[in-house]
């Protein structure tokens, strides 16, 4: 779910939240099929309601036909994006995307629940929030996205 070629400290400049997602989206990644079907859906479920979470970090995420498998990408960069209404920036975006299946209720689904629960209870982590503050190299930041997942139990 966490990949290494997914997790990305960058000092890309972004002027918007959409350019933020629409990089994020249209990355090399072996899960997506359709990149800009995929943006359109982050794009779209973001638009609903933001998903912004306090502390300099988002998770725009979505259920998408033109995935292949679960992932989730990891974004820090330098400079701040205003996100929503609130006058923070954000500087961490936790990207997720799962495939939807045709009925909407499956393993996929429940699989969504739990990545977005599990990076909840990290993220409220003041201490973990620190760790990827200072972390200065891909793979440490990798290394402490790695803990999620094995708490997760997949």
């Amino acid at each position: 779910m966490f990949e290494k070629n997914l997790t990305i400290i960058t000092d890309k400049k972004f002027k918007t939240k959409n350019e933020v997602i629409s990089y994020l989206a249209n990355l090399n990644n072996q899960n997506v099929i359709v990149p800009s079907d995929y943006e359109k859906d982050v794009l779209e479920r973001e638009s609903v309601v933001s998903t912004y979470i306090g502390f300099g970090v988002a998770i725009p995420h979505a259920k998408s036909y033109s995935l292949k498998s679960p992932f989730v990408i990891y974004a820090k960069f330098t400079e701040g994006v205003k996100w929503d209404e609130s006058d923070e920036k954000v500087n961490q975006v936790f990207m997720i995307g799962v495939p939807k299946s045709e009925n909407g209720q499956d393993e996929n689904s429940r699989l969504h629940l739990k990545i977005l629960s599990e990076l909840s209870k990290s993220l409220m982590r003041s201490a973990f929030r620190d760790d990827l503050i200072q972390a200065k190299k891909e793979e440490e930041v990798f290394k402490l996205l790695k803990t999620i997942e094995e708490g997760m139990n997949l």
